[in-house]
């Protein structure tokens, strides 16, 4: 039988500037969406594990039911959430995600009644009313071949790490929040991630947690291994990973994949669940980190998540050798 891969994270509302006048209004997102999509890329037995809010689209929660990724574990509470996130791109394609109204109008757009009143999001404090209740996850969720665990406050996912790893499951990979990344809190996150397999990390805040060392990237990712991890990944912009290996204290780059970029979106979450649902298939992480870039690249080609559940299986497999050959230690 198939591996089985959990995917935890927020769900949300998402609104996106692309470069030029190009944009998309209120579409399904969300960290936990995109990774489960990109896992579904490479495997077939993928759960959904996310909290929303009563006002939450249902046809939303159908149509991921319906092209193959399991929502049993979405928890509906009763409370109206507001799901909404905003995120802008420039020519080249730097990310933002503040000033709506500001970015709106530099494109000469005009603002839409759907992000009235929106409040960017507070990375020192995420929502905790969108991270997973322990209680309400249900029991066909517990018991996974393997976990991908998404940026969260950090007692949700010191909860969720002790509770996957109570029930002696090995395969669990986490992405840290920029919440509790700051400098000299790396303690904390020993804490955290003590006796993970994979440990996902987006570069500004590798940067970030490390302020005022004068050491390497590779040092750093080093130093966040030496929390008994087996792997750290370095999230890159436009699809690019570094991936340490600390058995073997191997360093590996993983470029871009040459193929257009309409909108880059969603693409390192894609990139995280390919790799944890390639993981617990068997394979290393250079060939999960190889498959991880090729559901990276697919997603930016544009915009949605549909896309890295409609891609041939042939085309994944042709990109997966170009990066084969492409991939090489640093």
């Amino acid at each position: 039988m198939e591996p089985e891969i959990a995917v935890i994270g927020a769900l949300n509302k998402h609104t996106i500037l692309l470069p030029g006048p190009k944009s998309f209004i209120g579409l399904p997102g969300g960290y936990a969406l995109y990774a489960a999509a990109g896992a579904r890329l490479w495997g077939e037995n993928v759960k959904l594990v996310s909290r929303v809010g009563e006002n939450y689209s249902r046809e939303w929660l159908d149509r991921f039911k319906s092209i193959g990724i399991d929502t049993s574990g979405v928890q509906i509470h009763s409370d109206f959430t507001d799901h909404r996130f905003f995120e802008s791109y420039s020519e080249k394609f730097e990310r933002f995600v503040d000033q709506p109204i500001s970015r709106f109008l530099e494109k000469g757009l005009l603002f839409p009644r759907e992000l009235f009143n929106y409040e960017p999001p507070n990375e020192a404090e995420p929502p905790a009313n969108l991270s997973p209740k322990l209680g309400e996850i249900p029991v066909s969720c517990k018991f996974p071949d393997a976990v991908l665990i998404g940026p969260l406050d950090y007692k949700t996912q010191y909860q969720l790490v002790n509770l996957y790893q109570s029930q002696g499951i090995k395969n669990i990979g986490l992405e840290l929040d920029p919440s509790y990344i700051f400098p000299n809190s790396l303690n904390k996150i020993y804490e955290l991630i003590d006796g993970l397999e994979v440990v996902f990390i987006q570069e500004e805040h590798l940067i970030s947690l490390f302020k005022g060392n004068q050491i390497t990237r590779w040092s750093m990712l080093k130093r966040i291994a030496e929390g008994k991890v087996s792997q750290v990944v370095a999230l890159r912009s436009l699809n690019q990973q570094m991936l340490y290996i600390s058995a073997t204290e191997e360093k590996w780059i993983i470029p871009q994949y040459d193929s257009p970029i309409v909108d880059p979106s969603g693409h390192k979450a894609a990139f995280c669940g390919a790799f944890m649902g390639s993981y617990a298939q068997g394979l290393d992480p250079i060939q999960s980190a190889i498959r991880g870039n090729v559901a990276g690249s697919i997603c930016m080609e544009t915009t949605g998540y549909e896309q890295l559940i409609k891609a041939l299986p042939g085309l994944c497999k042709a990109r997966a050798g170009v990066q084969s050959a492409r991939i090489y230690k640093a």
